[in-house]
């Protein structure tokens, strides 16, 4: 049995005119939650071609066969284009039905995942599949760097540059005292010799 799970996200909006709902890849800088990919989707709802985003939903093309999130247990989500939703598509017992009495009239949309590759066995093998999304009202949130990363990647950058500088300056200061040590030894050959040639010269002149 090589069966795979997908789910249709259904997005309906009382919005009736003039709103514009936008599915985008974009890529990542952060992996904390989700090792090792770097991707993106968001979808968003807005008003012409406002900035401010009314709602958004975000969600990367990963799930995950444990509990414990790991790229060894990681497998894709695919994410399928954005398509219009039609009323008679929507379930009879749907809760949209009960909440939106008029749905004919309001704009809505639809996006399907799916989770896992095709034969890849790995949901028969876990029986376990997680996937995760975020959702809100405004313009998504910004992606910025957590503390944690911020410290590892300072680390990671910042040791080797204080050991590249204090080696440097080590460097330097050998060659200093080096060179400090070399005019010293010559300046003292440099009397020696002197001396040596003025005890001689005064020898001379006595006899």
């Amino acid at each position: 049995n090589m069966s795979r799970f997908a789910i249709e996200l259904m997005f309906i909006t009382q919005d009736k005119k003039g709103t514009h709902v936008d599915l985008k890849k974009s890529k990542s800088i952060d992996d904390e939650y989700t090792p090792g990919v770097f991707e993106l989707f968001e979808l968003t709802t807005a008003h012409g071609g406002a900035d401010q985003a009314d709602s958004y939903m975000q969600w990367k093309p990963v799930c995950y066969t444990d509990r414990k999130r790991s790229m060894g247990v990681a497998t894709r989500a695919n994410t399928y284009k954005l398509k219009d939703l039609k009323t008679t598509d929507l379930p009879q017992d749907t809760v949209a039905r009960a909440y939106f009495p008029d749905l004919d009239q309001l704009q809505r949309k639809a996006v399907n995942v799916s989770f896992g590759l095709s034969k890849d066995g790995t949901y028969v093998a876990s029986n376990y599949t997680s996937w995760t999304a975020s959702v809100g009202y405004g313009n998504p949130p910004y992606e910025t760097l957590s503390l944690l990363v911020i410290v590892v990647i300072s680390t990671g950058l910042g040791i080797p540059v204080v050991i590249i500088l204090f080696g440097g300056l080590f460097v330097c200061c050998r060659q200093k005292d080096k060179s400090a040590k070399e005019k010293k030894t010559e300046s003292d050959e440099y009397n020696r010799s002197d001396d040596y040639s003025r005890v001689n010269g005064s020898s001379a002149a006595i006899n």
